[in-house]
């Protein structure tokens, strides 16, 4: 019998677990977590393992016999149902969709609808059945037998090609797991911190707990279901097949301190916030501690360098999306000089120009922009004619990017698009012209670590997507240049470059979905903004809320709009409930948007908590300190700088307003006695003999005993 640990509002289950796993040892035991912000809290909170479920579920099937297993990824799933929906519109079965079969959103929408039918654990047979049964007629009814048969074909299409999405392998380790001889390397397992499971994942743990001990932690309280909504589904399934157990955890107590800030613009509510935290910090709280956390880390991914720029530790890494480095840049740009027309000429002059360019080719692409102000180039072909009068094309490495968009086709294969690529950014010369460019200063060590690991990130995506179209049986297969260029630059933006690693003892930034159970004495909670948190995401582009209430009751559960608030709503109490001390709720209002509703909640609970409109603050750092007129603001200068420094500063303008301190010998007599003894050319190397020099000076003057 599985045991299912409850646990109140702002706890984390994970506590209750340590000693149990402990006492069974590191590799009999395994903690299953739903992020990696919490396996690395566990970690150093306890000697435990922590992996996923998706990771539980491939260590049971290779410990099984299944290493060859071939799951597929989200692009490869996209393409596959490209694929069918191609077929079906080639033989007229597609009277709904056949007007959208040609739709990359389309696409998209279709592969997460089925991506949701498949996590019910519905197979083709029991969806026709559930259309069959909703018997409805015209267009309506056309999407629903349309659809059926697309869900059909697609698991079809995997079976038939051995292939594994991520729900098929959830069926394929339950279905070891009910085999009558199993190899588990695990005496206990432990799941923590997820707010509710899908049917499959139901399914899995059920089947788990037949083969060994499985303990499940819920953050849950039967009695606050306004709270508890998104989470009572999963904790009735739960109590279909598990035991039970009494925790003897308090409930949480309400932050003693509760402010609400409102600012004019985003930008001053990330500096604003930051600026609060380094006050924390300098008062000698500790950073871990502190919690600043968001609905979507996309709304404010640019706390991550203002962090950095305040002198701020913080857990996450500084990294930016693969599509927005210099080096992808350039491919970008040199795919789309390939037309030999005006938009051709305009990609090609922005090419010279671009960044990547001014690094690695000796020629001056800023001079090569302002002839476009001198003469309308109708042609890429002539820009490069004009290239050629007034650069050296071989020595200045232009020759490298003639020669790849000569190569280039209007149309080839995904192989042969990726091939052309990889050997041009092996032609490049990265490596070599990078570092010597590092070695004179040019290129800091983050710009040239980023550009290294575009080069690898880009030839392992260009990989991928021959791997994939491959897979898919799609490798011969005709592509459009632009059409290329679009798959590559969405490729691109799965892969996440590093520029700065996290630290370990830094301040936690993350969303309040990873944050989940992890305590703090100060939580900073952003973004309290209609649209933005709550989200009000909507799941129902090609089925909406309605429909999807009627499949429901047909056994076909998807998410809805209603379940999109109610996951909000647990997210947010529960990161008030986390805090033990001071919560900060912010948000920025502008003529798009304005407070969330959630503002109006806190102060119906805190009635005496007034909102704060913050329109400015003080400066916390180097670059903020300057008022208008570059004038250095001397209260910020007072409070950060120690006074040696201040005192050297005031020496500093001593010496540059009497020249007598800045060692100018204004004796003409002196001053030719020093270049007798000591000379007047002095260069680098010659350090050792210039710290001799005033001693040997002295002792040449007035003797020995004088300088003693």
């Amino acid at each position: 019998m599985t045991k299912l640990y409850c646990v109140p509002l702002g706890y984390s289950p994970r506590s209750l677990f340590y000693e149990k796993l402990q006492r069974v040892g590191y590799d009999k035991g395994v903690l299953v977590l739903p992020s990696r912000t919490l396996m690395h809290q566990a970690q150093r909170e306890a000697n435990v393992r922590a992996i996923d479920i998706d990771f539980l579920a491939t260590t049971i099937l290779s410990d099984n016999g299944y290493l060859g297993l071939r799951q597929i990824n989200r692009r490869s799933q996209e393409l596959v149902l490209k694929d069918l929906v191609k077929f079906l519109a080639q033989r007229d079965k597609l009277e709904y969709f056949g007007s959208l079969a040609e739709k990359q959103g389309f696409i998209k929408a279709l592969a997460s609808l089925v991506s949701q039918i498949s996590r019910n654990g519905v197979t083709e047979v029991q969806i026709m059945d559930a259309f069959k049964n909703w018997n409805r007629q015209g267009n309506q009814g056309k999407k629903d037998f349309e659809l059926s048969q697309l869900y059909a074909l697609y698991r079809r299409y995997l079976k038939d090609n051995n292939w594994f999405d991520l729900e098929g392998k959830f069926r394929l380790a339950i279905k070891v797991l009910q085999e009558e001889k199993v190899n588990l390397r695990w005496q206990e397992i432990c799941l923590s911190d997820f707010y509710s499971y899908d049917a499959l994942q139901l399914e899995f743990i059920r089947a788990l707990s037949k083969r060994t001990n499985v303990s499940v932690g819920l953050m849950y309280e039967a009695n606050r279901q306004e709270v508890f909504d998104a989470v009572e589904s999963t904790y009735g399934a739960l109590m279909n097949f598990c035991e039970l157990e009494k925790t003897s955890l308090p409930a949480t107590m309400a932050p003693k301190n509760v402010r609400i800030c409102q600012f004019p613009e985003r930008e001053l509510e990330m500096a604003w916030v930051l600026t609060e935290v380094k006050e924390l910090l300098r008062a000698g709280v500790s950073p871990k501690d502190i919690l600043v956390t968001f609905r979507d880390f996309e709304n404010y991914n640019g706390l991550r360098n203002l962090a950095d720029e305040y002198g701020i530790p913080v857990t996450i890494p500084q990294s930016s999306a693969l599509n927005l480095q210099p080096l992808s840049e350039l491919i970008l740009l040199l795919l789309a000089a390939k037309p030999d027309n005006r938009k051709g000429a305009e990609a090609y002059f922005k090419l010279l120009g671009c960044g990547m360019s001014k690094q690695l080719f000796d020629f001056d692409g800023e001079a090569a922009s302002a002839w476009r102000q001198e003469k309308y180039f109708t042609s890429r072909s002539q820009v490069q004619v004009k290239c050629a009068e007034i650069f050296d094309v071989e020595a200045s490495g232009l020759a490298i990017l003639n020669e790849t968009l000569e190569k280039l086709n209007t149309t080839a294969t995904i192989g042969e698009y990726t091939a052309l690529v990889t050997e041009l950014l092996n032609a490049l010369g990265l490596e070599q012209k990078l570092g010597a460019l590092h070695k004179k200063g040019s290129v800091d060590f983050i710009g040239l670590k980023a550009c290294l690991q575009s080069k690898q990130m880009l030839i392992n995506c260009l990989e991928s997507l021959t791997e994939d179209y491959k897979n898919c049986n799609l490798a011969d297969e005709k592509l459009g240049l632009q059409e290329f260029a679009g798959i590559l630059h969405e490729a691109m933006q799965d892969y996440q470059v590093t520029l700065v690693d996290g630290r370990a003892d830094g301040v936690l930034l993350t969303d309040v979905i990873k944050a989940q159970g992890v305590r703090h004495k100060y939580v900073f909670l952003l973004g309290l903004r209609e649209g933005e948190f709550p989200t009000g995401n909507n799941e129902n582009w090609i089925y909406n809320d309605t429909e999807r209430g009627e499949l429901a009751s047909l056994g076909i559960d998807m998410p809805n709009t209603a379940l999109a608030y109610e996951e909000d709503g647990y997210f947010f109490a529960s990161t008030i409930a986390q805090t033990e001390e001071t919560l900060v709720l912010t948000y920025h209002v502008d003529d798009k948007a304005g407070a969330s509703s959630y503002v109006g909640e806190v102060q119906k609970q805190f009635s005496d908590v007034k909102i704060e409109v913050i329109l400015s603050k003080e400066p916390a750092s180097l670059g903020e300190s300057f008022v208008q007129g570059q004038m250095l603001n001397y209260w910020w200068l007072m409070k950060n700088l120690p006074l040696p420094t201040i005192t050297a500063s005031s020496i500093d303008l001593i010496r540059k307003h009497f020249v007598v301190y800045n060692g100018v010998i204004n004796d003409v007599d002196l001053r030719t006695e020093v270049e007798q003894c000591v000379g007047n050319v002095f260069s680098a190397s010659s350090w050792s003999f210039m710290l001799n020099v005033p001693l040997d000076f002295w002792e040449n003057e007035y003797g020995s005993k004088a300088v003693s």
